[in-house]
């Protein structure tokens, strides 16, 4: 009896009258004692200022919007810990702010709003993301069919994005308060093939969708969507302004998205873009260092110094970029006079921006490479030149090694080329890999982003780098200039 209670209860407080502040009372706050509060379901603590109000939860509810709540993200174990500060006074944005990767809201449950669109994607390429929500078969939750069933009434609050402003049901009141559904502005983009993305950009063959058939129709992608202004009732953003019983004054606001025949269409309650300013983990106060291939890198703080960690970002013009070994963007950060070296990824906040944070461990000028491969085009390499205060270190002295054998760590590596090391030939490089006190061959390796090994040729002047993985030798063979995932199987022996 007690869930049935707690389901009645929840949607008697969701389809109940206005509050007294909209931003605040509403939360389904949690009834268990304080001392047993932070791992049980709902809103957990609610504190306000005079710019936000806080939600703590765990992320868990009794109730539950059953598909709208699929969890892409943060699938590690163990309590969750969600904050969410909901600005409470929005600001429409001047132009469209991209969507957060992982949570973009919070159901009133407490329970995360997620972009859906992160994840999940053909090949893993990251250009072709699936809708998890149009194949969900199983009944819907009893609280979500309430929503979609009841349409004589405004659908109540359901949520709040990080812009601030709120999220409905499916039903609103139109300019004359006459309730009705509203209607998606996006559509199928129709055709059989997909080797163009909404954005316009063309394809290369190996970053094509699949042909559209029965494994693969259309509206499998979100990619399949196309934003048609006008089509529907709701803008780009999947929001509208008008009045609702909460906002007596109007708002804008999102709604749970509609067919003609009552059931859910893309992009279901917030677009790619929010209607509000939102600020993506304090990005204003980003400042750019330089421009590079189309990049942007930006830092924030003070200037860099060795030993401290340096908070960098860089943004991209693309509307996304290819995955290519397990990354999206590979930054490789080598000093100027190339006695260092490391390979990090920034995080992707958005499709188009990326930020990281790195401890440099000497003073000195250094290059940073960021690897990367927009749609429509192969890999790229942006490059900048940055500086590094702090005591000066004496540089290290490039050295002819006379041979083709060296030995860090405890393993030997041996280097054999097919013909003389000259411009314009297609060269051969095989590496041998041996533990240096036994001679025995290594054949214990992990693969590493998808590659039993990652090889870096830089000119000694910095400003010519490749980036480039190794053949196996067991695998069919390819073009010198395709790269192989890891196979299965043991590591190979060169």
């Amino acid at each position: 009896m007690g869930r049935w209670w707690l389901f009645f209860l929840t949607v008697s407080v969701l389809l109940g009258q206005p509050r007294m502040d909209p931003r605040i009372d509403p939360w389904i706050r949690s009834g268990l004692p304080a001392g047993a509060r932070a791992i049980g379901p709902d809103v957990h603590r609610v504190t306000v200022d005079d710019r936000a109000v806080t939600v703590e939860s765990a992320g868990l509810s009794m109730q539950s919007f059953g598909p709208l709540e699929a969890r892409p993200f943060d699938g590690g174990k163990g309590i969750r810990r969600f904050t969410y500060r909901i600005p409470r006074r929005p600001v429409a944005a001047a132009k469209p702010v991209a969507v957060p990767l992982g949570v973009m809201g919070s159901f009133l449950t407490g329970v995360p709003l997620y972009n859906q669109a992160g994840i999940q994607a053909y090949r893993d390429q990251n250009l072709w993301h699936a809708d998890v929500i149009a194949p969900y078969k199983a009944p819907l939750s009893p609280l979500l069919q309430a929503l979609l069933d009841r349409r004589d009434a405004h659908s109540p609050l359901i949520g709040f994005a990080l812009d601030g402003y709120p999220i409905y049901g499916p039903y609103g009141w139109d300019g004359q308060q006459r309730v009705r559904g509203f209607r998606s502005s996006y559509r199928l983009r129709g055709g059989n093939t997909r080797r163009r993305l909404p954005a316009g950009e063309e394809l290369t063959p190996a970053q094509e969708g699949p042909p559209m058939n029965a494994e693969f129709p259309n509206g499998t992608f979100v990619e399949d969507y196309e934003y048609v202004k006008g089509h529907g009732d709701l803008d780009e953003h999947n929001s509208r302004f008008g009045k609702t019983p909460d906002f007596p004054g109007g708002t804008y606001a999102y709604f749970l998205a509609t067919r003609e025949d009552g059931t859910m269409a893309y992009p279901y309650l917030i677009g790619p873009t929010y209607r509000g300013e939102f600020d993506h983990g304090d990005q204003r106060d980003w400042r750019p260092l330089g421009t590079a291939s189309g990049l942007r890198l930006f830092t924030k703080g003070g200037d860099w110094r060795v030993g401290e960690p340096v908070a960098f970002a860089v943004a991209s013009p693309h509307s996304v970029l290819e995955r290519v070994h397990e990354k999206e963007m590979h930054v490789l950060v080598i000093s100027e006079d190339l006695g260092w070296f490391d390979h990090i990824h920034p995080d992707a906040v958005t499709r188009q921006f990326f930020a990281g944070t790195h401890v440099f461990p000497h003073a000195g000028v250094y290059w940073i490479y960021v690897d990367h491969t927009p749609p429509g085009q192969t890999q790229m390499i942006a490059r900048f030149r940055v500086t590094v205060g702090g005591p000066p270190e004496p540089r290290v002295p490039l050295l002819d090694a006379g041979t083709r054998e060296v030995t860090v760590a405890g393993v030997r590596a041996t280097l054999t080329t097919q013909g003389p090391l000259e411009t314009g030939r297609d060269i051969s490089f095989r590496f041998g890999l041996t533990e240096a006190t036994t001679g025995n061959v290594i054949t214990d390796l992990q693969p590493y982003l998808g590659a039993w090994g990652h090889i870096l040729f830089v000119r000694q002047e910095g400003d010519e780098v490749i980036h480039a993985h190794p053949l196996e030798a067991n695998a069919a063979p390819l073009s010198p200039w395709v790269h192989s995932h890891a196979m299965p199987g043991p590591s190979p022996a060169e």
